[in-house]
C-alpha cells in the first residue's frame, strides 16, 4: 500500500465551485415560476393569472368582458381583445372577478 497524500483543491477552483452552487441556490425559487410560464408572464407583466381571476369564457348573466371598463378590444367585435387587469387573450364574452361595469 502507499501512503498517497490528500489531494489539494486549488483556491480559484473552490471559488468558481462555490460560485456555481451560490448560483444553483439562488436560481432554485424562480424554477417555481417557470414550471409554469403563463403564470410567469404574468408576474413578469404584474397582471393577473386568469386563474387568479377564475376567468371564463362565458358570460357570466348579463356581465361580460365587452362591456367591462377593464376590456381592450380586438380588431373586430368577436376576436379576442385584451385587458388591463387580467393576461392573456380575452373573449370578448368572458368573464372574472375583476369584472368592472363599464
Amino acid at each position: 500500500m502507499r501512503n498517497t497524500p490528500p489531494r489539494v483543491i486549488p483556491r480559484r477552483q473552490a471559488l468558481r465551485k462555490l460560485a456555481v452552487a451560490a448560483g444553483t441556490a439562488a436560481a432554485l425559487p424562480l424554477t417555481a415560476l417557470l414550471g409554469n410560464s403563463r403564470s410567469f408572464a404574468a408576474e413578469v407583466s404584474g397582471k393577473a393569472s386568469k386563474t387568479a381571476v377564475r376567468y371564463q369564457d362565458h358570460p357570466d348573466g348579463a356581465s361580460f368582458c365587452a362591456n367591462c371598463a377593464n376590456f381592450i378590444p380586438g380588431p373586430t367585435g368577436d376576436s379576442p381583445g385584451t385587458c388591463l387587469v387580467v393576461a392573456g387573450a380575452i373573449s370578448p364574452k368572458g368573464w372574472c372577478l375583476a369584472y368592472a361595469a363599464g
